[in-house]
């Protein structure tokens, strides 16, 4: 029986709470007489050297026993080997070479199942480079060493979804984490990160599946089957709402309107104050997906905002404060709060006069009236009976 040297194990790796040791200081006959518990423990402990010493790795070859079970394993620099001479003299080549980072380095650390104590130790090791290590303060760019935990793709995920953009997503994680080189990982992996999930959200292809739903030839008789379908799916049949859509489609479905001359009008031209808002939503550079869902967001916020102006017009009374106290209350009624502020300004400046007089002339009264504070000053009301206006 072997016995094994408690000093000399590295147990399991850092999420477990256990230090690896000083890697700083390991000789080559120090590697040696480690033992790991699983050959992933193994893996860690090459992994925190590599990354101390400025290397990073990657697994190689390994081997099997007649039943299936792992027994060798082999771990390399990531410099090792060499690029295949095809990729150099292709023909077909559009992209340019990207750089040389293989170099044939032969640092590497092999190990085996010791069956009798069903432990794994160190076999071989080398740790001479043939290149120059990297250094501390950009070992975290090397790709063996990035990562992106499942609470940060949430957090990335929760950004997106509320039209947030990659690149402000990245600055916030960084200013979190207390800077660039604490965050585990790029902006590069962050984007590739939200292209992956975008993608998987998306059938056919992002721009072909868009498309093909936005500009569907359907007849009169397909949408509303469609529409049928879409509106017991997600229960808009009982909502004033999409009762309201429906009722407009032959003002905005493509099927009620291919036949109609439109003279280059837009349905955004219809408000200057809308664009303003969708243009710090929408960006060229959007995809089709990008814009259904930030045309979403837009929407989801004009909604919020008409039920919140909607709730404080009837939720209290606002105190009246001229001396017209009936039109006043009356336009608390029919006004919403908004409007009614402005339509109290024009009250207090009818309230801020002085009548003078008033005579008729034909089917006309003229009011003569002056500002407060100003007598000389004054106003000219007309008021004509017949048509009934000022």
């Amino acid at each position: 029986m072997v016995t094994v040297n408690l000093e000399d194990v590295l147990y399991t790796r850092n999420d477990d709470g256990v230090n690896y040791g000083d890697v700083a200081s390991l000789t080559d006959d120090d590697i040696l007489r480690k033992v790991f518990r699983t050959e992933e423990d193994a893996y860690d402990f090459y992994q925190k050297f590599g990354r101390f010493h400025g290397f990073g790795i990657c697994k190689g070859d390994m081997f099997k026993d007649g039943g299936g079970n792992l027994i060798r394993r082999r771990f390399f620099c990531n410099r090792e080997g060499l690029r295949h001479r095809k990729h150099y003299n292709r023909v077909d080549r559009r992209r340019p070479h990207k750089p040389e980072t293989r170099t044939n380095c032969e640092a590497r650390m092999c190990i085996y199942l010791d069956r009798s104590n069903n432990i794994w130790r160190v076999k071989k090791v080398i740790t001479k480079h043939n290149h120059a290590l990297t250094h501390p303060g950009m070992v975290h760019l090397i790709p063996n060493f990035r990562s992106m935990t499942e609470a940060e793709k949430a957090q990335i995920d929760g950004m997106q979804g509320c039209g947030i953009s990659t690149s402000k997503t990245m600055q916030y994680l960084a200013g979190m984490a207390g800077g660039y080189s604490l965050v585990g990982f790029l902006k590069k992996d962050a984007y590739d990160y939200v292209d992956r999930s975008r993608r998987a959200r998306i059938a056919d292809g992002d721009a072909n599946s868009a498309i093909m739903w936005l500009y569907a030839d359907m007849g009169v008789d397909e949408f509303e089957t469609e529409w049928a379908g879409a509106s017991a799916k997600y229960g808009l049949n009982d909502t004033l709402w999409g009762n309201q859509v429906y009722g407009k489609r032959e003002m905005w479905a493509n099927t009620y309107l291919r036949d109609m001359f439109c003279a280059g009008f837009r349905t955004t031209s219809r408000c200057e104050g809308i664009n303003s808002v969708v243009k710090k939503f929408l960006q060229s550079k959007h995809t089709m997906l990008e814009l259904v869902q930030n045309l979403e967001l837009l929407l989801r916020e004009f909604r919020n905002n008409e039920l919140l102006s909607q709730f404080r017009s009837i939720y209290g009374d606002p105190v009246l404060t001229t001396s017209l106290d009936s039109l006043e209350r009356f336009a608390t009624r029919v006004y919403t709060r908004t409007v009614f502020n402005d339509v109290k300004k024009e009250l207090e400046a009818i309230a801020s006069v002085n009548f003078v007089g008033v005579r008729r002339s034909l089917t006309t009264k003229v009011y003569t009236v002056d500002e407060f504070g100003h007598p000389g000053r004054p106003i000219v009301v007309l008021c004509h009976k017949n048509m009934g206006r000022l």
